[in-house]
């Protein structure tokens, strides 16, 4: 592992552990410390699964949701008993042990045992490792095993801070907001006349979409579990046949989990205008912080006052609805790129922008360096495509 280290990496700024994959938020903030000229290394739980097994490891997901719920003993327990966890685990010490990195960045994080965190609290400098907590109330007992760690806590969730604060230190508690992957250039691409929805189908969403139907008003749908309930619904849309439909649509729905409702602004909010769409969203409250109601983006707080706006929106030539677009990109390409967060998490470990662009590669295990087992880096070829699924 070291001599192949030795062969493909130089010098290296940041340590990226993701619990997931390079796609999606994880990827994006990488590529973006890359573009603050700081050399990233990523490692994440289903790279690890998808270069032992192949596919994708859905269940295991799973397994990592539902014991977050449980004691440290049974957390402990089931990443001890696995041996993909086992070797992301070992993967992510010896990293950090060879490469003394000058940041640690964790995203989720739920698949890193108890003794794993520990022992990055004692390699690291304590202001050198941030955590980057979703905010879902199954990562909460989380928070607090990465804070005795010496972590910094950085929260997308505005009505968490006090709380969070209170608990942990205000000096060691942070906010970094969701962000947008700008395309290069805005262009109006607006021409169906409908209403769009991607993303996994909650109760409050299905009701929502429900209501637009039974008014009358056309609404598309993609994402996991839709086709249960609504017929013609597409699958899961990623990348960039995601932005493209961002793109395409009159207007974008955009409908926040009840638990996000007055506390935090979810990704769609900012991937829609990153997008170059139009973007329709509930929860006035917080998103009025990063974008205009009414000049950027339309509001609304029911299916009543949504049918409303719809209608009327349905109704607009594609070039007025282009100048609202056109101004929530901006907005989004100036203040809400993923450039940015990276920028404001580089701020809270001391850290300042490096000079040119450093490069990503992602820890997989393989046979190609070391024999058997062995550990490589793969580099990410060019910039990533853009756009997750909509979040989940």
């Amino acid at each position: 592992m070291q001599r192949c280290l030795a062969e493909r990496v130089a010098v290296l700024g940041v340590v990226l552990v993701a619990g997931r994959s390079l796609r999606g938020y994880e990827g994006f903030m990488a590529e973006a410390f890359a573009e603050l000229g700081y050399d990233v290394v990523f490692v994440g739980y289903e790279d690890v699964w998808r270069s032992l097994y192949g596919g994708r490891p859905g269940w295991l997901s799973g397994i990592l949701l539902r014991r977050l719920l449980v004691s440290r003993a049974s957390r402990e327990h089931i990443i001890g008993e696995h041996p993909v966890l086992r070797l992301y685990n070992r993967l992510v010490v010896e990293l950090v042990e060879r490469l003394e990195p000058v940041l640690v960045f964790v995203v989720k994080g739920e698949a890193l045992s108890v003794s794993t965190i520990g022992r990055l609290g004692e390699l690291v400098p304590e202001r050198h490792l941030a955590y980057f907590n979703p905010d879902d109330p199954r990562y909460g007992l989380l928070v607090g095993i990465y804070a005795g760690a010496g972590f910094r806590v950085l929260t997308a969730c505005h009505s968490c801070l006090v709380d969070l604060r209170s608990r942990y230190g205000r000096g060691n508690v942070y906010l970094l907001p969701f962000a947008a992957k700008p395309l290069p250039r805005f262009s109006c691409s607006i021409r169906v006349p409908m209403a769009v929805f991607v993303g996994s189908v909650y109760p409050e969403r299905l009701r929502l979409v429900r209501g637009l139907l039974r008014r009358g008003i056309p609404v598309a749908v993609a994402g996991p579990g839709w086709r249960r309930f609504v017929p013609g619904a597409n699958p899961e849309v990623y990348g960039t046949k995601y932005l493209a439909l961002n793109r395409v649509a009159y207007v974008v729905l955009n409908i926040h989990n009840r638990s996000d409702i007055g506390a935090k602004a979810n990704m769609r909010v900012f991937e829609v205008p990153g997008a170059g769409g139009v973007e329709a969203t509930d929860n006035h409250p917080v998103v009025s912080r990063y974008f205009s109601p009414g000049r950027e983006l339309f509001t609304y707080s029911d299916v009543e006052e949504l049918s409303r706006l719809l209608r009327e929106l349905l109704g607009w030539d594609p070039q007025e609805l282009c100048i609202v677009a056109e101004r929530a990109y901006n907005r989004a390409r100036r203040e809400h790129s993923y450039r940015s967060r990276a920028h404001r998490v580089l701020q809270v470990a001391g850290l300042s922008p490096g000079e040119g662009r450093g490069r990503v590669v992602s820890i997989r295990p393989a046979g190609r360096c070391g024999g058997p087992g062995g550990t490589y880096m793969c580099g990410m070829s060019g910039g990533l495509s853009g756009g997750t699924t909509g979040g989940p």
